[in-house]
């Protein structure tokens, strides 16, 4: 009878079996909805974090105590305490802070909560309660506020960039990180604390000397992304695992230069870690290189004390930068732009190449790879002033055909570092912000030659051999161009006139392709000059358009003859002409386009010096008989050019 019985029992088995799942589904998820959890379980999103490990806002109550955790010298994590002297509501959808005072020996031994410190856990009943975050500035630096871990775990859920997840008190602000920056000195190192200022809460803190890059141009060893002493100025000691309280790094640049934010690690859950408690520079998505951190010391200061610190080895990348913090992914490979930079001092005889890696933001990278190019001429010239320069620069993209190839010549009187520099970061910034396709830059690579001497020359003559022009004719411009004290020499411009151009007088400028309508130089020393005007910008209809006119605008060391046609009305045609004429020392503006949206008829021939002033030259176009003669009209030259020198011997 019992034999019997066993199919009739193994029947039932499946109906059993699914109801005890049902039962057992249904008390777990009682449990993860529950009031005091259901926030921070929610919050977890695809990470499978263990709720009873942290301890909800709701809970925190005034007078409790714990523990925070942190590092003030080396890579150990120190234990401090904490005291909570209340919650702070949040307004306006902005989230709540919980204030606390520090003591123990690790705070009170470099005066309190330290910039770095952002990220530094805090447990109370052995529970994650949040991330110190936010400190009074030339106050009392042992009060300070925590962000709670609810908000920090919203971050694993990639909010959108418009949640607001913290909040301000008045005279609270974000404990500031500090940037470690070696490998980057003098006027390199304020161009880039002016570019960072308005990024962010940060203190920088020169960690090494200038990078002397590889002597000799010799091939530097392919960089692994690690840092290391040679290449950062750091100690190349050991990091060990991320774990809470430890010190990281986020790294915006790494090689020959270095630049590290240093801040402390909150959570980490598998490879995914959370830091800082409040943003870094508040761009959502993001990819930034990841590091250990070694803490050398921290430095008493009125207004804040602050770490110093170097890279140790890679961590992965930064990939959310929200309000409540960061979020890291350790076992990620971020990609990077491989920046070289080879500089070539003909005086000094003296040739460097330095190697870098730049993380891969369209805000960021135009500016870092200037800064970089600047530190490499700086460094390898060890001078400011005047000179020349020839540059060339090849930007390779996934998603480009060919690579961008740009060469041009510069010459300045007071400035040639900078004035060679600008023209690389707006390529880069141009590549980065197109309007046609996303494109992964990968390799930037560039090579500036170096000489004290000034090899220009100043427009002193323009003449058309042609006597009798008429529409479609070509003529030949002669232009007179001065070397610095040398004698003059002609360059041949060969000019077409459209063959719809109407009777009239024309108006042809020559002048410098560095050279702007007014005469003054197009190209600034600081850079502060668009590639393109941003009506130009909406001209083109594909990326290869966009790329070759780039790579083919005009170069300081051309010579430009151009005018703006007025076809089929003779009345306008006498008012059209060139842009130029309006830097005139007589006061005389001269001819204007008649149309802003007209494109210009060009030629160009190009020269061994930077070509400096502008003439203009009125043409008499006829339809038949004896026309009137070409005449030279006025304008400005501008400064007289440098000595004639044989760039290459």
């Amino acid at each position: 009878m019992a034999m019997s019985e066993t199919p009739q029992a193994r029947r039932g088995s499946p109906p059993l079996l699914f109801l005890l799942i049902l039962i057992l589904i249904s008390a777990l998820t009682s449990i993860i909805i529950s009031p005091e959890t259901g926030d921070l379980a929610r919050a977890a999103g695809r990470e499978r974090v263990d709720y009873d490990d942290f301890m909800p806002l709701s809970a925190v109550k005034r007078g409790m105590r714990g523990t925070g955790k942190t590092v003030v010298h080396g890579t150990k994590v120190e234990e401090f305490g904490v005291e909570v002297l209340g919650v702070l509501k949040g307004d306006l959808g902005a989230g709540d802070l919980i204030l606390v005072r520090v003591s123990g020996k690790p705070v009170e031994e470099t005066g309190g909560i330290s910039a770095g410190m952002s990220g530094s856990p805090v447990y109370i009943d052995g529970k994650l309660v949040g991330a110190i975050s936010m400190a009074y500035q030339m106050s009392d630096h042992f009060i300070g506020a925590v962000t709670p871990i609810d908000n920090m775990l919203k971050l694993f859920e990639m909010v959108t960039p418009g949640t607001r997840t913290g909040m301000v008190v008045p005279g609270m602000v974000p404990v500031s990180t500090p940037v470690m920056v070696s490998g980057i000195t003098g006027r390199a190192l304020d161009l880039l604390s002016s570019r960072l200022k308005s990024r962010g809460n940060f203190i920088l803190v020169p960690a090494g000397g200038p990078s002397s890059g590889t002597p000799g141009g010799a091939r530097a060893e392919p960089y692994t992304g690690a840092g290391s002493s040679v290449s950062t100025g750091g100690t190349g000691a050991p990091g060990g695992d991320l774990i809470p309280g430890s010190a990281f790094g986020i790294q915006l640049v790494r090689g020959d230069a270095n630049v590290m934010a240093i801040g402390t690690v909150t959570y980490r859950q598998g490879d995914s870690f959370l830091g800082l408690g409040h943003p870094f520079m508040a761009k959502g998505n993001v990819n930034f290189f990841a590091s250990g951190a070694y803490i050398h010391c921290v430095v008493p200061s009125v207004l804040m004390p602050f770490k110093i610190g170097t890279p140790t080895q890679p961590a992965g990348m930064i990939t959310q930068d929200r309000t409540a913090g960061v979020l890291g992914d350790a076992g990620a490979s971020p990609k990077g732009i491989a920046v070289t930079i080879k500089v070539d001092d003909r005086n000094l005889k003296r040739t460097r190449e330095f190697r870098a890696e730049v993380v891969p933001d369209e805000d960021l990278a135009p500016d870092l790879i200037t800064v970089l190019a600047l530190q490499a001429v700086d460094a390898t010239s060890d001078r400011v002033g005047r000179g020349t320069s020839r540059v060339k620069f090849e930007i390779r993209a996934k998603g480009l055909e060919n690579p961008m190839v740009r060469e041009n010549m510069f010459f300045s009187q007071h400035d040639v570092a900078a004035s060679s520099v600008a023209e690389l970061g707006e390529a880069i910034s141009l590549l980065m912000t197109n309007e046609f396709k996303d494109l992964e830059i990968q390799e930037v690579t560039a090579r500036l030659d170096i000489d004290e001497g000034r090899v220009s020359a100043s427009i002193e003559d323009a003449t058309v051999k042609e006597t009798n022009i008429k529409p479609g004719d070509t003529v030949h411009i002669e232009v007179k161009i001065r070397p610095f004290r040398a004698e003059p020499v002609t360059r041949v411009i060969t000019l077409t006139i459209p063959e719809d151009t109407a009777p009239g007088s024309l108006y042809v400028t020559v002048r410098g392709g560095g050279v702007t309508p007014g005469g003054q130089e197009a190209h600034k020393p600081d850079g502060g000059k668009e590639p393109f005007k941003e009506g130009e910008k909406g001209k083109w209809d594909a990326l290869e358009k966009m790329v070759k006119d780039f790579s083919e605008r005009e170069k300081n060391n051309d010579i430009v003859a151009e005018f703006y046609p007025s076809p089929g009305d003779s009345s306008e045609a006498g008012n059209s002409g060139g842009p130029g004429g309006q830097g005139s020392e007589s006061g005389d503006k001269g001819p204007v386009p008649t149309s802003l949206e007209s494109e210009p008829i060009k030629a160009k021939v190009s020269t061994e010096y930077v070509i400096e002033g502008f003439k203009e030259i009125e043409l008499q176009v006829g339809e038949a008989g004896e026309p009137k003669a070409a005449r030279l009209t006025e304008g400005e030259t501008g400064a007289v050019g440098s000595a004639v020198k044989k760039w290459y011997d």
